[in-house]
């Protein structure tokens, strides 16, 4: 029983004696600390940021530490490289190698270098960070500069004309006659240029326009200079082509006339064109060769020439001026002239000097009277008899006219005859002007005679059946307006009719010619011989002739004249045989 329960007890421990061992040990591996080492790999990065304040003796090198692994650094800075060549053109670098310690940071790297000897004029240089590590070297791209030694401190476009001087002030100390100054589109291969005080100003002269170059343009200014088979150019600026013009020599005008500008530099077709006005007195214009004065809105006796650019306004010296006529030369139309009508001044030609100038026309600087361009007349207000000088302020000048015109109120005393004849010549007194147009008014304003004074101071009228009736007459002269003005005057005139008063010879055969006389016959409608009409011919006012027709019966008849239904009779009879 004893072995059997022993046995089963040990059947029983067994399993359980495994698993608390197997669980002790674990326990026992697992109260022991483990230590693993983990290396950053990725590489070190520096970059280049490029340079600042570059001078003859000093730079500013700028970079960037972008990121640091654990690799031990045992150097870090820069390196600076000088590229030389021999006098064969073989090239040489010099290297100057600048450490900056051990223990770079992430971030901006800033190195104000001063190296031994200046930096030489035209000469590449590049650098570049580097860092050294134990394990590996690093280096950052390399980046260059090249030292001109030129500072501009002029804008960096200027406005030039050709022939302009041009002063640009900066830096030049390193500039010597191996440089050249060229500009753009001229075929010139230097243009002379200067520099003076001390290195800090460059002249030269703008050179005249080559022809193929227009105002607006834009052109590079260049310094080269060709040194151990490289290349310098610096541009140091550009010129802006600004327009000029230039005016005719000529300084006194006639009005009529045109001044005439010139511009080697200026196209109005060019679309790049610069800003030209022109100044012509008050007035501003677009340039253009011909400016007729007449086309200006505000002209003066004396005006100043000159142009506008989009730089400079340009006055020049010499004053335009206009021609007057010769007043010596003026004459009036008219000796005399009646109130509400018009004259005119001859003896010169007004056009060629006043075109479109309305001028202030004054009588005795006293009296003001119009002015009608269209037809070039002075009208004459009502103002007081008398004598007057003409005085004629013109916008570019005033004209004293030196001879006078009298001024009349129509008036009229008398006529020759108030019974006259139809062809009767009437003459009418009064102070009329020779050249006048008048108007003789009848009654009712149904008849009416317009004529022309032939004389001083007198009309003669024919009285015609046509114009005149009897009745009460009127007199007046055509105003301004072409109407009439009447004076009050009045006179009553009866017109008496035609008047046979003979004939010769009394007894004639068929085609014979028969002379009639009388008074104003030639204004008779018809001739009767008998019952008969016969043709007549005038031979004067108061003489006719008829010839005997070929159907006249033989016999006495009677001679008549009718007019306006009114017969006048001859008393003898006309025989027929």
């Amino acid at each position: 029983m004893y072995f059997k329960f022993t046995n089963s007890i040990l059947r029983t421990a067994l399993p359980y004696s495994l698993l608390i061992f197997t669980i002790s040990f674990f326990l026992l591996s697992c109260s022991k600390e483990e230590k693993i080492t983990m290396i950053d790999t990725t590489p070190i990065s520096i970059e280049i940021d490029g340079y600042k304040n570059l001078k003859k003796d000093e730079i500013t090198l700028l970079g960037k530490v972008t990121y640091l692994n654990d690799e031990k650094i045992i150097d870090f800075g820069w390196i600076i490289q000088e590229r030389l060549f021999d006098e064969s053109g073989k090239e040489k670098v010099v290297e100057t190698t600048i450490s900056m310690g051990k223990d770079p940071k992430v971030g901006t790297v800033e190195y104000h270098y001063k190296p031994k000897k200046k930096f030489e004029f035209n000469q590449d240089y590049s650098y570049f960070l580097y860092l050294k590590t134990e394990e590996n070297v690093y280096r950052s791209e390399s980046n260059s500069f090249v030292f001109n030694g030129l500072v501009i401190k002029t804008e960096k476009t200027l406005k030039a004309a050709f022939g302009d001087q041009v002063t640009i002030e900066g830096d030049f100390s390193m500039i010597n006659s191996d440089f050249q100054l060229q500009i753009d589109d001229f075929t010139t291969t230097s243009i002379p240029y200067e520099v003076k005080k001390n290195g800090t100003i460059l002249n030269f002269q703008f050179p005249k326009n080559p022809g193929n170059i227009f105002s607006g343009e834009e052109l590079n200014i260049t310094l080269n200079k060709v040194d151990r088979n490289k290349t310098y150019r610096a541009i140091i600026g550009k010129i802006k082509v600004i327009a000029t013009a230039e005016v005719s020599a000529k300084l006194s005008y006639k009005f009529s006339e045109s001044i005439d500008f010139t511009s080697n530099d200026y196209s109005p077709s060019n679309p790049r064109n610069g800003y030209l006005k022109l100044l012509i007195g008050d007035n501003i214009i677009d340039f253009t060769n011909n400016v007729y004065f007449r086309h200006l809105k505000k002209v003066s006796p004396t005006m100043r020439i000159g142009y506008i650019n989009d730089r400079d306004t340009v006055i020049f010296k010499d004053v335009v001026t206009f021609e007057l006529p010769d007043q010596k030369l003026i004459n009036f139309s008219s000796i005399a002239v009646h109130p509400h009508s018009d004259f005119k001044l001859t003896g010169v030609n007004f056009g060629q000097y006043f075109t479109n100038l309305n001028p202030i026309a004054l009588f005795d600087n006293k009296y003001q009277i119009s002015y009608h361009e269209n037809n070039n007349s002075f009208v004459v207000p009502d103002i007081p008899d008398g004598t007057y000088s003409l005085t004629l302020r013109y916008p570019i000048g005033t004209l004293n006219i030196p001879k006078n015109i009298e001024v009349r109120k129509l008036k009229w005393t008398s006529l020759s005859t108030i019974n006259p004849h139809y062809g009767e010549t009437v003459t009418i007194k009064g102070n009329f002007i020779k050249g006048q147009e008048y108007r003789i008014l009848t009654p009712e304003n149904q008849d009416q005679a317009t004529v022309v004074a032939e004389k001083e101071n007198q009309l003669e009228v024919v009285i015609s059946p046509r114009s005149f009736s009897s009745g009460e007459w009127k007199i007046g002269y055509r105003d301004q307006d072409y109407n009439f003005t009447y004076n009050d005057k009045s006179q009553f005139v009866t017109i008496k009719s035609p008047v046979l008063t003979s004939a010769s010879p009394l007894r004639g055969r068929i085609g014979q010619v028969i002379t009639l006389k009388g008074a104003g016959i030639s204004y008779i409608n018809r001739v009767m011989l008998g019952d008969m009409d016969v043709y007549r011919t005038e031979i004067n006012n108061n003489e006719i002739q008829i010839t005997v027709p070929s159907y006249a019966p033989k016999g006495k008849m009677r001679l008549s004249i009718i007019t306006k239904d009114q017969i006048n009779t001859l008393p003898e009879l006309f025989e027929v045989y």
